[in-house]
């Protein structure tokens, strides 16, 4: 009767397993496409100069004078 017990749990336990493990496969194929983005990402931010900001900035200023003229 223990036997028969400890089989059903092993086997739920399995599925379990199996199921965590998809799972698992899944994201890290998620992550594996994403990675090069996101290295992409940090080398573009890594370019960056103080420069670069504050014409962004200015760019932010000047959308907001023209959008308040029309």
């Amino acid at each position: 009767m223990r036997v028969k017990v400890v089989a059903a749990d092993e086997a739920v336990a399995n599925e379990a397993a199996a199921a965590a493990q998809a799972i698992k496969d899944e994201c890290e194929n998620d992550l594996a496409e994403a990675i090069p983005a996101l290295d992409a990402a940090i080398s573009a931010l890594n370019t960056l100069k103080p420069a670069d900001i504050t014409e962004v900035r200015a760019m932010k200023v000047l959308d907001s004078i023209f959008t308040s003229c029309h």
